[in-house]
């Protein structure tokens, strides 16, 4: 009989301290959490030149250039509409749209360098810069390599956006 009151207490501590590591983990990782998209902002540019430079260089009208600026916005609005991430304690991550599993994969913080990385299950990595994480907020920047929208012909132009999302809980 001791010996089952002996491990029945073994046992219950090792419970309570697993919970107490979980709730400490959680709350010295301030980027645990669900995110919710709030605000966007970004720049284009096409072959290492501004987007709207370069639109021009082809001799584009002004009126088409405002077309195709408005198309890029809305398609990066509607990009993120509804967008969330959902960060785990054992550094997994969600990617949602509209509560919908977009993706999913690992990330890897690094707090004094201010990087994120994120991991997707197809092996590609996302580097990210944190300017700013608090209980309530967070603001990542980043650059990605985007397709050219079929609409628009830009004769196989290297388009990048870099962009600054901000996130709150």
């Amino acid at each position: 009989m001791k010996y089952l009151i002996l491990i029945l207490s073994i046992a219950l501590t090792a419970l309570s301290s697993c919970s107490k590591d979980s709730e400490l983990e959680r709350t010295t990782n301030p980027i645990v959490g669900d995110w919710n998209y709030d605000a966007i902002e970004y720049d284009i540019t096409v072959n290492e030149q501004d987007l709207y430079k370069y639109l021009d260089s082809l001799n584009i009208s002004p009126e088409n250039i405002v077309l195709f600026s408005l198309l890029i916005e809305s398609e990066v609005k509607s990009e993120l509409e509804g967008f969330s991430i959902q960060f785990q304690v054992d550094n997994s991550y969600e990617l949602l749209k509209d509560a919908e599993l977009e993706s999913s994969g690992t990330y890897d913080l690094n707090i004094e360098e201010d990087s994120l990385i994120l991991l997707d299950s197809n092996l590609d990595s996302i580097p990210l810069q944190i300017l700013t994480l608090n209980e309530t907020s967070l603001t990542l920047a980043g650059t990605e390599n985007l397709e050219t929208p079929d609409e628009i012909d830009l004769f196989d132009a290297d388009l990048n956006i870099t962009f600054t999302v901000y996130l709150i809980k």
